[in-house]
């Protein structure tokens, strides 16, 4: 691909290899991923990162291009109205990216000026259009909780909220659990590689945004206090000084609030991960107010860690076995063949839906 230097290449395609196994990821947790793994020449500074970060949004506009490129390609409008030299069955493609790219060149197989031989030629120096171009990531492949979407569900008709009931109905299997359980993680950056986990078992996932607010606390309090059987909130944080205090500070926070003891159990990250998984570690920030607290624990020169720096895939592991741990399976199975039935009423209750006649016209003005 011309325009991008090899070293470019190289982080892109490595990110790729990241990412085809452990996405969904975001920028900082792909950061520390590549630098562990060590497969290329790659630094654990802000310049590194910002490479990475360039990289990343040529890659994904790279593929969100193609993905549109197809789209307008690939309808029955534009293979009729493009009828191109060659047998190439991708041939439509070809002249769409020519649109984008080569407009000259179009021009001339317009006009007639291309004739069989030179468009076999064109079309064999060409990217194949029919799969993603190189140096390319899907863009979901990432991860941005700061700037989703927010809003309320609505549906087009009875008949699509029908569709959507029968897909979304499941059964809360934690309420005759023996415990209550949640994920709290300090930062937001990890969510989406919690989530396969937290979604797929039913748990409730939080994040503390470091020091938490009075407004979560309080929350949590209200919520904890109409519970009960115990609760165990399972916990991802950074290892420093700050991330130390700050689970410790929400706990309490959390208790006081709900007027009631509950258990904390830290998951991630721990100093060991370091040397298990080849992280990069960092100097303790002196300035930090629990920076004397940290030192007496560890020692004076003892490092600190990002949670961000911690394998996705391994994050995920933590988390599922902790959450299986907790979990009655013979009331589990239980609540399941209830599910089934349930949902099995829900589907011929929708399927009803989309019989209904249809409502009447509004009233004309007058």
């Amino acid at each position: 691909m011309r325009g991008i230097a090899q070293k470019t290449k190289d982080l892109i395609e490595c990110a790729r290899r990241v990412l085809t196994r452990e996405n969904p990821m975001g920028l900082r947790q792909l950061h520390y991923r590549i630098f562990s793994l060590a497969e290329l020449e790659y630094a654990n500074d802000e310049s590194s990162y910002d490479r990475l970060g360039n990289a990343m949004t040529y890659a994904r506009r790279l593929y969100r291009e193609w993905e549109l490129l197809v789209k307008k390609a690939d309808s029955p409008k534009t293979r009729e109205t493009w009828a191109t030299p060659g047998t190439n069955k991708n041939s439509w493609l070809v002249v769409e990216w020519l649109r984008a790219h080569h407009p000259k060149i179009l021009g001339k197989l317009i006009d007639g000026l291309i004739g069989e031989e030179l468009w076999q030629k064109i079309v064999d120096g060409l990217p194949l259009i029919d799969r993603p171009p190189a140096f390319s990531i899907p863009p979901t492949w990432m991860s941005d909780e700061t700037r989703e979407l927010e809003r309320v569900g609505v549906f087009d008709d009875a008949s699509a909220y029908a569709e959507a009931v029968k897909g979304s109905y499941r059964r809360d299997y934690w309420k005759t659990q023996p415990y209550h359980v949640e994920v709290w993680a300090e930062k937001g950056t990890v969510l989406a590689s919690l989530r396969p986990v937290t979604e797929e078992l039913g748990v409730g996932l939080r994040v503390t945004h470091g020091y938490s607010s009075t407004g979560m606390e309080q929350e949590v309090g209200r919520l904890f206090e109409g519970i009960d059987k115990p609760i165990v909130v399972l916990y991802v944080g950074d290892c420093d000084a700050s991330g130390e205090h700050m689970q410790g500070d929400i706990h309490s926070r959390a208790m006081v609030a709900s007027g009631r003891r509950f258990e904390m159990r830290r998951l991630a990250i721990f100093l060991e991960d370091i040397e298990r998984f080849n992280l990069p570690p960092q100097t303790i920030k002196l300035k930090d107010s629990g920076a004397a607290i940290y030192q007496r624990e560890h020692g004076k020169n003892a490092p600190t860690i990002e949670l961000d720096a911690l394998p996705p895939e391994e994050l995920r592991r933590r988390v599922d076995e902790a959450i299986r741990e907790l979990i009655d399976w013979e009331d589990w199975d239980r609540q399941v063949n209830v599910e089934e039935a349930e949902l099995a009423r829900i589907v011929d209750f929708a399927d009803c839906l989309k019989h209904l006649p249809p409502p009447p016209p509004p009233p004309q003005a007058a």
